[in-house]
């Protein structure tokens, strides 16, 4: 099968199983850290994204939780569709089926593309991960997976450059801004 049909493939059975979640309302923390927040409101306060949590608190960003990215990403967001829960998971399922093509990228790598398909749609599809695509605070999921796998992507490659380790770095590093786990 040619790499274009994979890739079509993927896209396809990831917008057929999470169409449905493009249309669900906001919930939960996706009220403290993005509708109750006006940090999040303008790109304008996007120092403060970096000093703080994730959550509205009296004007700046409070929380257990350090990730300036996320909150940037939700910052963009709001700032060019508004308090829209559709372009929020519109965004977020892309990047999930990015992901999944960034998986098949990697098993293809080791295995061979039966196989590397096989798996890559497991992920793609598998109900542990339905909660980073519907859940928008769990946004941090596909981001911090987009970077550090792209970073892994590159550093595999038989020969680095010194360019190409400085972005590797730098996926790492915007990984861990996501995501404390990246």
């Amino acid at each position: 099968m040619k790499v274009k049909y994979t890739i079509f493939l993927i896209i396809a059975l990831g917008a057929l199983v999470y169409f449905n979640s493009l249309f669900s309302p906001f919930i939960a923390d996706d009220y403290g850290q993005i509708i109750q927040n006006p940090v999040i409101h303008s790109l304008t306060n996007f120092p403060l994204f970096f000093i703080g949590g994730s959550f509205g608190a009296g004007g700046g960003l409070a929380g257990i939780y350090y990730k300036p990215i996320f909150t940037a990403v939700l910052s963009v967001i709001y700032t060019f569709f508004g308090p829209s829960p559709f372009f929020f998971h519109t965004i977020q399922l892309t990047l999930h089926i990015i992901n999944a093509i960034l998986t098949y990228c990697l098993f293809s790598k080791f295995l061979k593309k039966q196989f590397s398909l096989f798996f890559s749609l497991i992920f793609l599809v598998h109900p542990i991960n339905s909660e980073s695509v519907i859940y928008i605070s769990d946004l941090q999921e596909p981001l911090f997976f987009l970077f550090g796998m792209t970073g892994l992507l590159l550093i595999i490659k038989n020969h680095i450059s010194i360019r190409s380790f400085a972005i590797i770095q730098l996926l790492f590093l915007l990984s861990l801004f996501s995501k404390e786990t990246g």
